[in-house]
């Protein structure tokens, strides 16, 4: 037998899935309408333009809000900077206090070296503990402010160094 010669029931399926003349006038207008709704070849070139657009003002979304998170723990990281330093400016001054009061206010040890070490460290212990709290000070006004770290920049470059 032939291979080449299609038998009955290849032929009724054939017909079966083969469009008529009316169908692939109807596919072609229905394959115009929505390439024609799409305007063509010109217009997906514009679409992806487009697609292109909208996908780099995602990442410039994405880039600013990690960058608005950053900012935050910058801020937070200040202010426990500025809570500890606190803290650790009201325990030296009390240091500095109790210092000069060893120094100055002891009747046993008055005029020895040991005085005289108290006193000079009592003083030195006041005025670092004076430039902290200025610092911290500093800190707490330009750089938590509402605009938040972009001050502190600001005040930074402001400084002659």
């Amino acid at each position: 037998m032939d291979e080449s010669i299609l038998d009955g029931d290849q032929i009724e399926n054939l017909i079966k899935f083969c469009p008529t003349k009316e169908e692939m006038e109807l596919l072609k207008a229905v394959l115009s309408h929505f390439s024609g709704g799409l305007g063509g070849s010109d217009d997906l070139v514009a679409n992806e333009i487009e697609v292109q657009q909208h996908q780099k003002l995602e990442k410039l979304y994405i880039s600013t809000r990690s960058a608005k998170h950053f900012q935050r723990d910058i801020v937070r990281g200040v202010e426990g900077f500025i809570v500890v330093g606190s803290k650790q400016v009201e325990i030296g001054t009390k240091l500095s206090e109790d210092s000069r009061k060893y120094g100055a206010e002891n009747t046993c040890t008055s005029g020895s070296a040991l005085s005289k070490a108290a006193v000079g460290y009592s003083s030195a212990r006041m005025d670092i503990e004076r430039e902290r709290e200025n610092l911290l000070k500093s800190l707490g006004t330009q750089f938590l402010t509402k605009n938040g770290v972009y001050d502190f920049w600001n005040w930074f470059d402001d400084r002659t160094w």
